[in-house]
């Protein structure tokens, strides 16, 4: 017989499958290229060939070779399990195991069993998920399957069930789950869940505008869901440049749930952008009340009292409370030095010098409740400068010139934040130096 590339020899054996001509489809994959590089994906189908046939010891010859090459193989340890027959055996237990793990496992058979053409097999292993899952694109394949099956009743039912499941958390990847979908809104263009979940699928691989129309589409039935206004605020902010329409969904969101963290960063960082300082106090006021908080909603509410003028309320929570900052994160510490900036700021307005230099030292410092140790290579060199104004202001010039020296020996280069404090260092380093103060 004459040897086919690997993907059209599978092709040609799930023709066979669908027929069930299960003699053909072993002669089709016994007769492999020699250079077939995927021997797994054809021990599977020959070993599943082999079992339809009623060839006991090939299908077993076949599938323990593919648990021999991956002992984790789902279809292979389904196969070995349905040939040990009705008994619990070590199959069956690893492969139960294994679902338990992860429930997505169970698509992952069912479409394995739908690109065969084993439209029963995979309606079985849907059916088994069933009492595990309650998840509504396993209602959807089974609508699917059913449909192809010619039982348009079951797959009515089915659909009716995937509309009613609840449509937290579903992310359809697998193309048979797309197909499926379609199927769906083929039957009942009304299928807002469909819509929404297929918009999903969509916007994940950018096809950004069909994802809006269909999330659009789909809120007449999903309006208080707050996902959807959530991922709609999404689209209407990165791909349609439109900050009011997607506060708007965010706002609306965040009445629906509360306690969806994700929206009250979305909408600061919308407010921040707008400088909607009075949107951005009252957000700061609900966050406050979450618990309990994640902790980067816990950083973000340092920093908009920091940005607000909030300091001193600020730097009682950074110097009493206890922050576990994720590794090279050190924007608490940032947000502790901002909020020590602004109080000397504020000291020196009111002619407290003495008061402004205790802050600037204190920021400086990297207190322990913070997590963030000091760093080899230091970024001071704003603080550095005030200080040694400050120093300036008090006639203390040597402590001034000390400070300069220190912000212009660290290294930023043009553009950095803290270049044009070096600069300023260097500057008044080259004044001084003319007095005879820098030797």
């Amino acid at each position: 017989m004459t040897h086919f590339p690997s993907a059209a020899q599978r092709g040609q054996a799930c023709i066979a499958f669908q027929r069930e001509q299960w003699e053909q489809a072993i002669e089709l994959l016994s007769n492999a290229s020699p250079n077939d590089e995927d021997s797994i994906s054809r021990s599977t189908l020959l070993g599943i060939a082999h079992h339809r046939a009623g060839h006991g010891e090939g299908a077993k010859r076949e599938l323990t070779r593919v648990i021999d090459q991956d002992p984790l193989n789902l279809v292979a340890l389904n196969e070995l399990a349905w040939l040990a027959g009705e008994e619990q055996n070590a199959y069956s237990s690893k492969l139960d195991r294994l679902l338990a793990d992860d429930l997505g496992y169970y698509l992952d058979l069912a479409c394995f069993y739908l690109d065969a053409g084993l439209l029963n097999n995979s309606l079985s292993i849907l059916e088994k998920a069933i009492g595990a899952w309650e998840y509504p694109m396993l209602y959807y394949l089974m609508a699917y399957v059913s449909q192809l099956l010619g039982d348009d009743e079951s797959a009515h039912d089915s659909r009716k069930r995937a509309q009613t499941t609840s449509p937290d958390k579903v992310f359809p990847s697998r193309l048979w789950e797309i197909i499926s979908l379609q199927n769906a809104l083929d039957q009942n263009a009304q299928d807002d869940k469909a819509k929404y979940y297929l918009g999903n699928f969509y916007y994940a691989h950018q096809r950004f505008e069909e994802a809006i129309q269909l999330w659009e589409a789909a809120l007449e039935d999903l309006d208080s869901f707050d996902v959807i206004h959530r991922n709609l605020g999404l689209a209407y902010w990165q791909q349609k440049d439109d900050p009011e329409g997607a506060m708007q969904l965010f706002e609306k969101a965040l009445t629906l749930n509360p306690n969806n963290q994700d929206l009250y960063i979305h909408l600061d960082d919308l407010y921040k952008q707008q400088d909607l300082r009075d949107k951005r106090a009252g957000l700061l006021e609900a966050m406050r009340g979450l618990d309990p908080i994640r902790e980067d909603l816990r950083k973000r509410i340092l920093a908009i009292m920091v940005d607000l003028g909030q300091y001193k309320q600020a730097l009682v929570i950074l110097t009493s409370e206890k922050f576990v900052p994720l590794e090279m994160d050190q924007s608490f510490h940032w947000l502790y030095v901002k909020a020590l900036i602004q109080s000397a700021e504020s000291q020196l307005e009111a002619g407290r010098i003495e008061g402004a230099i205790a802050d600037y030292q204190k920021a400086l410092d990297f207190p322990e409740n913070q997590g963030v140790g000091r760093p080899t290579t230091m970024a001071n060199a704003e603080i550095l400068y005030l200080l040694g104004n400050a120093y300036e202001l008090l006639g203390k010039y040597h402590q001034a010139i000390k400070a300069w020296q220190e912000a212009a020996s660290e290294h930023h280069t043009f553009g950095d934040v803290l270049f044009p404090y070096v600069q300023k260092s260097l500057d008044k380093l080259g004044r001084y130096s003319e007095l005879g103060f820098v030797g």
